[in-house]
């Protein structure tokens, strides 16, 4: 019987915590900080100012190249498919 009531205690202290742990919502100043952080950054990479800006500026450059390379990728599909469907129809 103590080892139930063990059991259970436990149980109701475990989910008493859980449910203190939720997140927070997100405030205006939250919002505005990140606001105010990605201006900053915007500024500094139009500047060159950023820390570490020529390792930042490689990475946008392989984003958009992959970017770049998908929609690529995208299109050969797209006329790939039509070819395939023209040659199957016969025009």
């Amino acid at each position: 019987m103590n080892m139930k009531l063990a059991a259970a205690v436990t149980l109701v202290m475990g989910s008493a915590l859980l449910a203190g742990c939720e997140k927070k919502p997100e405030t205006v100043m939250d919002s505005a900080s990140e606001v105010v952080e990605e201006a900053t950054d915007a500024v500094g990479d139009a500047t060159d100012t950023r820390e570490n800006e020529s390792m930042k500026d490689a990475v946008e450059d392989m984003k958009a190249s992959v970017s770049n390379a998908g929609e690529t990728v995208t299109d050969v599909a797209k006329d790939a498919k039509a070819a395939g469907e023209a040659a199957v129809s016969g025009n």
